[in-house]
């Protein structure tokens, strides 16, 4: 909602002093907005010049458009005409739900923290360190709560299938990742570089066994996953040719 009163409006224009409806320059949704459109841009930026393949140029496009579908939803006439029109105020909630959500998503934001910088920051500044992590436990939860479909259930289950390729569309993208980390020939984070050698490791071979940890047992989860999946979904379509479910296949008593 925004401050602009209410105007009489009939249905076919506006009714009396023209509406005033224009962009809002709100400083409590530009600033918040231009500063995410800044970092990504600036990681993306530095993590491209180590990996064009990592990072490709739609990714930034889709941040830049998934945020820009905010600004237009919360700063634009939509905001203004949205307090009068239910028509506009669904436009508003499509541009946010429809366009931005997924957009920002594609845009995987989350693999900004390998890059060296925030990731060294995120070791040198506890609380950056549990907002990391925080980011990855709320983003877990949202990866897996289509695949494992908890209650309550307020919308159909996904089907197994969907289900199945979501997981390996996902896998792709994690090796990617783990696959860069265990082949640069250099150290990204220095600050293991200065850690003390817990094992008889190097700070090359340790970022290497990362990376094998990312894509290799990363993988293997999501895959066991992908089997139990297929199980599921073979077994439901064998019950058709069983005559049913299998409980309706007991004996009937007095038969």
């Amino acid at each position: 909602m925004t401050d602009r009163a209410p105007m009489a409006h009939g249905p076919g224009g506006w009714v009396g002093d023209s509406p005033g409806v224009g962009w809002s320059w709100r400083p409590e949704i530009l600033l918040p907005l231009s500063v995410l459109l800044a970092l990504y841009g600036v990681g993306w930026w530095r993590l491209r010049s180590q990996s064009r393949l990592l990072v490709p140029i739609w990714r930034l496009l889709s941040w830049f458009a998934g945020i820009g579908a905010v600004g237009v939803a919360l700063l634009s006439p939509v905001a203004g005409l949205a307090d009068d029109l239910f028509f506009v105020h669904m436009v508003q909630h499509l541009l946010v739900i429809k366009v931005a959500a997924p957009a920002v998503l594609l845009a995987d934001p989350l693999r900004l923290w390998h890059l060296p910088a925030a990731y060294e920051a995120a070791l040198t500044h506890r609380l950056l360190h549990d907002a990391e992590h925080l980011a990855f436990f709320g983003a877990g939860l949202l990866f897996w709560w289509p695949v494992i479909a908890p209650a309550p259930h307020l919308r159909p289950r996904v089907h197994h299938g969907a289900r199945i390729v979501y997981l390996v569309l996902a896998t792709f993208q994690e090796a990617a990742l783990g696959l860069v980390l265990t082949v640069v020939p250099w150290v990204l984070y220095p600050s293991y570089s200065l850690a003390p050698r817990v094992l008889a490791l190097t700070a090359q071979q340790d970022q290497t066994w990362g990376g094998i940890v990312m894509w290799g047992a990363g993988g293997a989860i999501d895959m066991l996953v992908v089997l139990a999946l297929l199980f599921r979904l073979l077994g439901r379509q064998e019950l058709p040719a069983l005559g049913g479910r299998p409980e309706a296949q007991a004996p009937v008593p007095g038969r």
